[in-house]
């Protein structure tokens, strides 16, 4: 069976938007700034390569899902966008460094403890008012 130019030219038109898509997904890198202003960008992240970075928050990229549905018949490309494009980096916020996060722990777990001393004294008072 032969097939006719126009077949072949559409054929390969088809593959060149088949690559055109895997390559344009919404799930972008960001570079966000520490507070000593460093700057770091953070890339896009899936099942394949989950190596989340310490602050920055992640949100799935529902483009990439709606790509995957309508490539699904493909198995590559949904493997692809899933795998390495799921979550997109939105935003950093600064982590704490240990020595104030076990300071802030310490502090709670002693306003808790002296909390609940005085309540177990007020509930002897109020269980005992004449002594």
């Amino acid at each position: 069976m032969t097939y006719s130019p126009n077949f072949i030219n559409m054929k390969k038109l088809i593959f060149i938007l088949f690559a055109a898509i895997l390559f344009t997904s919404c799930a972008d890198s960001k570079t966000f700034q520490k507070s000593d202003g460093s700057e770091f960008t953070v890339e896009p992240m899936g099942w394949m390569n989950n190596r989340p970075v310490e602050g920055v928050t992640y949100n799935v990229c529902s483009a990439n899902i709606v790509l995957d549905v309508l490539l699904s018949e493909t198995i590559i490309a949904p493997i692809l966008l899933t795998g390495l494009q799921l979550w997109e980096p939105v935003s950093y916020q600064e982590p704490f460094p240990n020595e104030v996060l076990e300071d802030t722990l310490s502090n709670n777990i002693r306003q808790d403890t002296n909390t609940t001393g005085l309540q177990q004294n007020a509930a002897i008072i109020i269980n005992n008012p004449g002594k």
